[in-house]
């Protein structure tokens, strides 16, 4: 009995190692397979130990079953014994799974969860999500800089390849004004400008202020004029030079927006070029002007500078243009041939109003040469006005440039009475390099005016002998 009971009881113990292997097999199959299945859903992107919550935690994308997943993992693979997984936002397709541990070091420490760690980072981590960037225009340069942005069409979460939101410009001036306010006592309205895109300078600022109630001129006055003659033609007509470099540059600039034949348009370039980049000083009448190029190189002066410069450019650019001395309100300004006497200036002023503004009032002096305008940058803001104290019968000194001979005689050009010549006529002595003058008291001899006490004549030595 005993020898049939042993064979009974070792039967059985026969099939049970048999089933504990194929259960076995059956668990790693099956394992093996969910391992595979695990890397198709998850692709995880990145594992890391959050110290200050004592939670570790790994992320990447993941399937329906995430929670299934993490609770296996924190389980088996670090012994926790809780999870949460956190669901993916809009922005993100990612999980977060968190294993609560008891001291997140150990586990960093320990070389088989370091190994496990980098194998499920390199398997799994594969982008499973290119991003797609697409970026608005760039902004206005502000600056210095100019902006835009830049969004993932593919919504993929990570900043990969992501271009440049921000770049280094030229800046380019926008200027916004106020409206003018009222008109101080002082006869001048101010308003404020400021760049949009702060670009931090003033290369193009328009101006800030400008002159209101200007004093309006009498219907018809009559006045003295000598036209160039002492004591201001010595000193003026040599400045007026339409063909110095720097003058020519300066009018080129200021009519770059109009270019080609002489008009309207260009006189009023060169004005305002004049007032915006000239700023005026105070200067008595009295005194030689100095030459354009020199008001050019310091960008200021006074009535006299400013009027011999704009002469100058109106020179350049093709027109006919004088300075005048107004002795009287102790003023200068340049005046530029329109026309015949007889020429209908409606025109002009019309392209005045629509250029400066509905308060102008253009006005006109004739004599038997034409019709002139006034061009006062120093003390109008626009053609055809000067200064109310200048308007009336005045006493004028028109001046003519005196280059003007040497194409005529470009060895020796002098200029007397608006006539050319190669050396100063009889009974005149040169002014300057380029102008002659007749002598206001005795006589003109080698170059000098002479006096000759009475009772006494000037002979051809130049020297006085009795009658």
């Amino acid at each position: 009995m005993r020898r049939e009971y042993s064979k009974q009881t070792r039967k059985p113990s026969t099939w049970i190692p048999i089933l504990i292997i194929l259960s076995l097999i059956a668990m790693l199959l099956f394992g093996y397979f969910a391992l595979i299945h695990t890397v198709d859903i998850y692709n995880f992107i990145g594992i890391k130990c959050m110290q200050n919550t004592t939670a570790y935690e790994f992320s990447g994308t993941m399937g329906t079953n995430a929670k299934s997943y993490c609770n296996k993992t924190c389980i088996e693979k670090y012994n926790s014994t809780a999870y949460e997984a956190i669901e993916p936002n809009e922005t993100s397709r990612f999980h977060v799974c968190h294993c609560e541990i008891n001291n997140c070091s150990n586990i960093i420490e320990n070389p088989a969860k370091i190994s496990f760690i980098q194998n499920y980072t390199q398997e799994l981590a594969t982008p499973t999500c290119n991003p797609n960037w697409y970026c608005n225009d760039w902004s206005l340069c502000k600056g210095g800089t100019e902006t835009r942005t830049c969004r993932d069409i593919n919504n993929c979460g990570i900043m990969t390849n992501k271009p440049s939101e921000t770049n280094s410009c030229l800046c380019t001036e926008s200027w916004a004004c106020t409206s003018y306010g009222s008109c101080t006592s002082s006869g001048v309205q101010y308003r404020t400008c400021t760049d949009t895109n702060y670009c931090g300078t003033t290369f193009n600022k328009p101006t800030e202020s400008t002159y209101c109630n200007i004093p309006q001129p009498e219907k018809s006055w009559s006045f003295t004029s000598y036209e160039n003659t002492e004591p201001y033609f010595g000193s003026y007509c040599d400045k007026i030079n339409p063909y110095d470099l720097s003058v020519r540059q300066a009018a080129a600039d200021a009519i770059r927006n109009h270019p080609g034949a002489y008009s309207v348009d260009q006189l009023f370039d060169v004005y305002d070029w004049v007032r915006k980049n000239i700023m005026y000083q105070s200067v008595a009448l009295a005194g030689i002007p100095y030459s354009p190029s020199q008001t050019l190189a310091t960008r200021s002066g006074d009535c006299k500078n400013q009027a011999v410069l704009i002469a100058s450019m109106i020179g350049a650019i093709g027109g006919t243009a004088k300075v005048v001395a107004n002795v009287e309100c102790e003023h200068s300004y340049a005046i530029v041939l329109f026309g015949s006497p007889d020429m209908d200036m409606t025109s002009f002023s019309q392209a005045v109003t629509n250029h400066y503004g509905s308060n102008t009032r253009v006005t006109t002096q004739k004599n038997d040469k034409g019709v002139w305008v006034i061009f006062d940058p120093a003390g109008a803001i626009y053609p055809g006005s000067t200064l109310g104290a200048c308007y009336g019968s005045k006493t004028v000194y028109e001046v003519t440039s005196c280059l003007y001979c040497v194409n005529q005689y470009p060895s020796n050009p002098y200029t007397y009475e608006n006539q050319c010549y190669s050396q100063c006529p009889s009974g005149t002595i040169t002014t300057n390099q380029y102008a002659c003058g007749a002598c206001t008291e005795g006589y003109a001899c080698n170059n000098q005016c002479l006096h000759c006490d009475p009772g006494y004549s000037l002979h051809t030595d130049c020297r006085c002998y009795p009658q």
